[in-house]
């Protein structure tokens, strides 16, 4: 492989981790209390598995077959979202309404 390529991947996935470390500090931070704080905790948990499972996954799975890949990907980080942001309202609906 030619260094420049290896570079490119280096630098690729650094800003990947930068990104994500950010994302999940500024994710856990923003929380409003302990249920809801332990419920993105462990979520955050899931998604670094997933991402490592997804990028291993494009590593070995040949090049046709890698668009199958990304069109599940996509519709499950869709429906993912779409539930984890049911239930954080949730959670905060009850937390607010246990505070007061």
């Amino acid at each position: 492989m030619d260094s420049v390529i290896v570079g490119t991947y280096i630098v690729g996935v650094v800003i990947g981790v930068a990104v994500g470390t950010v994302g999940t500090y500024v994710g856990i931070k923003e929380t409003k209390g302990p249920r809801e704080r332990a419920f993105v905790i462990k979520e955050t948990v899931l998604w670094w598995m997933a991402s490592i499972t997804y990028l291993f996954c494009l590593w070995l799975i040949p090049n046709p077959y890698i668009i199958y890949l990304s069109f599940f990907s996509f519709m499950a980080i869709c429906a993912a979202v779409r539930s984890s942001k049911k239930r954080r309202t949730q959670i905060r609906s009850e937390e607010s309404n246990h505070a007061a």
